[in-house]
């Protein structure tokens, strides 16, 4: 059995909204109940703003009203690096694993843009995307 979706037969956000209800947990809501000021952690559902089965993306969004209801801290901007990185050039990640909020590691880039056809044999999903490989030592239970 193959992939239900893919760069073939790709998925519309409509549909996505229809099959799955997308929720955020935004930082400082995360730290909020770390902190005990929250009681339980608080999603804020988000839309489907578009979706790119060939570069496996998907773009959420948060309504600004209902944004401001959820969260009244301000925040920085990520910003999108104008160029991949360059072989060797230090990197860092910034996730979420399990009640390790805020996790950082750094490494390596490796390679700045290989295709799927260089990492995998096959290629079922149809996906079109550069990917920089890079080489960063993490936990067990961290992605």
């Amino acid at each position: 059995m193959g992939p239900a979706f893919n760069a073939t037969h790709p998925i519309t956000a409509k549909q996505v909204e229809q099959l799955f209800e997308a929720r955020i947990l935004y930082d400082h809501r995360e730290q909020r109940f770390k902190m005990r000021e929250d009681l339980a952690r608080i999603y804020c559902k988000a839309c489907v703003a578009q979706i790119s089965c060939a570069k496996d993306l998907i773009l959420l969004s948060v309504p600004r009203g209902q944004f401001a209801n959820y969260c009244n801290q301000s925040s920085g901007i990520l910003s999108i690096a104008p160029n991949p990185p360059s072989p060797l050039q230090r990197v860092a990640m910034l996730f979420w694993p399990p009640n390790r909020h805020r996790t950082s590691v750094s490494g390596e880039a490796s390679h700045p843009g290989r295709l799927i056809s260089s990492v995998s044999v096959g290629n079922p999903f149809g996906y079109s995307m550069r990917l920089a490989e890079v080489n960063i030592t993490s936990e067990k239970g961290s992605s």
